[in-house]
């Protein structure tokens, strides 16, 4: 350019120092910036703005204190922008410096504007001198007319919103008003953005009606900051709602806006709807990028969808979008909790060729996996490898261990043939590949024991110890992880101890301890212990879920207490709690034992609502009941459920049925019975 004899001017630096500073390539921002004085050109304030942001975000927070000195001392002066960037970016701590900084510069310039006052303002927490400060300050600052009153307002809504003041920020918006300026859409943005982020939702939504009864109507920023609060926060349906109220009134949503969408959708497993929102985006003209791709990958993956996850990689690579790192991770988590563990190593590969390198979240998360299938040797090699590979652990991985191995104390059986021929070919591969080739599984562990229970417990403590070598600290899952292996173990000394320990730690028991503890009492017969430790819960601040009352629910069906487990059924059901498949059959089999066959009848009604699909077993127990009591209409009730689910009870059951009938002169239903008629309601009235 220059060698053509074109002179740059402020704009073709401006646009240089900004590429760079975007690109975190500070230092040639600033050697940029001392470049411009020997082509003639001054810094203007859009340079200053973007050095001083990339100094924040690179925390070279001394080097932003020079170069403001440096824009003051030109004779430039902030404007809202800056303001609201630097805000944003300093640390709480530098804000008051900032804008002192600003107004002793104008003091010295001729305005009169008292910097003690706004010092006050800044570090003061009384309400009331607050309120008086702000609108002395306010009018003082105001009246010098050298600053504009926008910015004023940004630069003491910033003060004090940091410091959730949000009553004052209020004050100030209604001085704005009184010194006949209306505050922007950029300041009510500002304010509701805070007031998000300290989770007073209906602060927020309040400024939201004041700003629109002033005739300021909320734009794509406003719907956008509170969709991903919505997102944030875990409310998918209010987020949707307003997502629907953004395109109503015209405006097009930007691709982070979709990305918060998805991800949510897809954290709550609703992909039908994440999917069709990604369609929607697609439809109007929004390019996905790779972090929406990666979070319905990781979706999918989560929920075992694993072909319509492989479908998505592809179409990103399609789409010629470089799959990151999360993307990789998210798809080899989903083929190897499926067992696809070929085509794991196979992207396990690409990932590799695509210059990643494993991390501990890519350790971690295979780690676990092969924990919960139950190979407690290869997920002590991986770990070894991990810290071999010179990847740091954390304490994440600490939880997978050890409680894996604690989850495993007791399984001594023989793995199904096809998955423990699977592993082995899955552990020559992943460690072909992690290792660059250069060991073999089993080799980093050989002098490792983890056969016997006890072997594993003290494989256990051993990595506990571990754990606070490296400088970490046991949390609760570790605890819990603990505590659940010692109970699988029948060692119930070293339980007390440890929750001895933990409340010497400060770690304090959660529903997941007590859980653990109800179930250990009811393996071991003791269901009024497990009682009393269930009405104990709300008392220590643990409240009951749904783990929590289907535990207890299998502890009285297995005790025999068919009543009281039946109460807790219904209970649940009440809480809108769903009881597992498991505890259902348990409590049906207790029914069947004390031969309640009219509770055994409607509880079965009720596990077919739910979904659950009873075994033919179940069937013909619960017909041989009803028909012993000579129950026609619930047996007959029965037998059309397992005709409607493809489902006939044996030869003996059929038989027995149809001489019910035939002794009470049912020809008709015997009739329907005999021929396999699934319709209970085509029956003969009278």
């Amino acid at each position: 350019m220059v060698g053509c004899g074109l002179k740059p001017n402020v704009v073709t630096f401006n646009m240089m120092i900004s590429w760079y500073c975007k690109n975190s390539d500070v230092d040639s921002a600033l050697r940029l910036l001392d470049t411009m004085k020997s082509y003639g050109v001054s810094p203007n304030l859009h340079c200053y703005t973007a050095v001083m942001i990339a100094l924040c975000k690179a925390k070279r927070l001394v080097e932003v204190e020079k170069w403001f000195e440096k824009m003051l001392d030109c004779g430039l002066i902030p404007d809202d922008l800056m303001f609201q960037l630097l805000i944003k970016n300093l640390p709480f701590d530098h804000k008051p410096w900032m804008t002192g900084n600003v107004l002793d510069h104008l003091s010295r310039n001729g305005c009169n504007i008292n910097i003690s006052r706004f010092v006050r303002f800044c570090t003061s927490d009384s309400d009331e001198e607050l309120q008086r400060e702000v609108t002395l300050l306010f009018a003082e600052i105001a009246g010098s007319k050298i600053i504009p009153l926008k910015v004023v307002l940004h630069i003491l809504l910033g003060s004090v919103c940091s410091r959730g003041k949000f009553n004052i920020a209020s004050l100030l918006l209604q001085n704005m008003v009184d010194h006949g300026s209306a505050p922007s859409i950029s300041h009510y943005n500002f304010l509701i953005k805070c007031l998000c982020k300290k989770d007073r939702i209906e602060d927020a939504y309040s400024l939201l009606c004041l700003m629109r009864s002033r005739g300021v109507h909320p734009n794509l920023a406003t719907h956008s900051i509170v969709i991903n609060f919505h997102c944030k926060r875990g409310d998918i349906d209010l987020a949707l709602r307003v997502f629907d109220e953004m395109i109503q009134h015209g405006f097009r949503p930007p691709v982070d806006v979709y990305k918060s969408i998805i991800r949510s959708l897809c954290k709550a497993e609703r992909m039908v709807e994440s999917e069709l929102t990604f369609d929607r985006m697609l439809q109007a003209g929004v390019m996905p990028h790779e972090w929406i791709y990666t979070a319905l990958i990781n979706g999918y993956s989560k929920m075992g969808k694993i072909v319509d996850a492989r479908y998505l990689f592809d179409e990103m690579v399609y789409r010629d979008i470089q799959p990151c790192s999360h993307a990789y991770r998210a798809l080899i988590n989903g083929l190897v909790k499926a067992n696809m563990f070929r085509m794991a190593g196979k992207f396990l590969h690409m990932m590799l060729e695509d210059g990643f390198v494993p991390n501990t979240v890519l350790y971690n998360m295979l780690i676990n996996h092969f924990l919960k299938k139950g190979d407690i040797r290869f997920g002590l090699d991986l770990f070894a490898l991990m810290v071999r590979n010179q990847v740091e652990p954390d304490l994440i991985t600490f939880v997978a261990i050890i409680s894996g191995i604690c989850r495993n104390v007791l399984r001594h059986e023989n793995m199904d043939f096809s998955l423990a021929a699977k592993l082995e070919e899955a552990k020559c591969l992943l460690f072909k590949l992690l290792s660059r080739n250069s060991i073999a599984p089993g080799k980093l562990t050989q002098n490792i024991r983890c056969a016997t229970t006890e072997e594993k417990i003290e494989l256990a403590r051993e990595h506990m110890l571990l754990l606070l070598d490296v400088g970490l600290v046991p949390n609760l899952h570790i605890y819990n992880g603990m505590i659940n292996g010692f109970c699988r173990a029948n060692m119930r000394n070293n339980v007390n101890a440890l929750i001895d320990s933990m409340d010497k730690a400060g770690v304090v028991v959660n529903q997941v301890t007590c859980d653990i503890l109800m179930n250990a009492h009811i393996n071991s017969g003791e269901i009024d212990r497990a009682t009393d430790l269930f009405n104990q819960m709300n008392r220590i601040g643990c409240m009951a879920n749904n783990v929590s009352l289907d535990t207890l629910l299998k502890g009285y069906s297995i005790a025999e207490r068919g009543m009281e487990a039946l109460s807790i059924f219904h209970m649940m059901r009440n809480r809108g709690f769903f009881p597992s498949k498991s505890s259902c059959y348990r409590l049906l089999d207790c029914l069947y034992q004390s031969h309640a066959s009219d509770l055994a009848f409607r509880l079965f009604e009720e596990m077919v609502s739910l979904g659950y699909t009873p075994q033919h077993d179940e069937y013909n127990k619960l017909l041989f009941m009803l028909l012993e009591e000579e129950s026609l209409e619930a047996a007959h009730k029965t037998f059309d459920m397992m005709l409607k689910r493809g489902k006939t009870p044996d030869n003996e059951a059929k038989k027995q049925l149809l001489n019910v009938c035939y002794k009470h002169g049912e020809y008709d239903l015997a009739f329907v019975i005999d021929k396999n008629i699934p319709v209970y309601e085509v029956l003969p009235e009278g």
